[in-house]
């Protein structure tokens, strides 16, 4: 969302990063969530909810992404909630007693796949480039083959009014002698 509050108290620069967190209440008996991550950075991760979590509550966290075979688990502090479209909440939580080692190797991992990411759109675009300029040429000698085969196909027409006139022609002086 754009002007976001999280924006700018974030301390690190932010990562898009896609996964799942399942989010547990530290207080009590604790009610279970799970909530769709939008973004990372070295001290916090940003997720939509469906639950309203309450500015400065602590909660225990299991960080799934897609490229990371190992959850990152730990706790945090909501630092910020924000109503979102239908119905749902932007919150964004302030890693606590998480391992920094943990945290470093989950943005490398990520830094790693963004990277992949767009190098695959980059040798995409590449060839997608590649295409714009022999399509051209395609096309060009695409005309000069059509325009070679109507030829002959015209050619081979004449041809063939020719040879049946010569037909016509024999079989009439063959009946008709005079």
């Amino acid at each position: 969302m754009q002007g976001s509050r999280i924006d700018e108290k974030r301390g690190y620069k932010r990562l898009d990063v896609k996964g799942d967190v399942l989010l547990k209440a530290q207080s009590g008996g604790g009610f279970l969530s799970k909530a769709s991550l939008d973004d990372i950075s070295f001290s916090g991760f940003r997720i939509n909810t469906a639950r309203c979590f309450e500015v400065d509550e602590y909660v225990k966290f299991k960080l799934i992404t897609n490229f990371s075979e190992t959850p990152l688990n730990g706790m945090g502090k909501i630092r910020h909630v924000e109503r979102a479209r239908l119905g749902s909440y932007l919150a964004g939580a302030q890693f606590m007693d998480t391992d920094s080692d943990w945290r470093r190797n989950l943005i490398e991992r990520a830094l790693r796949a963004r990277s992949k990411a767009r190098s695959g759109r980059e040798k995409f675009v590449k060839k997608l480039r590649l295409a714009a300029k022999i399509a051209p040429l395609i096309i060009l000698f695409s005309l000069i083959a059509v325009t070679i085969i109507n030829a002959i196909a015209s050619n081979m027409s004449e041809k063939s009014e020719y040879d049946r006139r010569l037909r016509d022609a024999t079989i009439y002086y063959l009946y008709h002698p005079n």
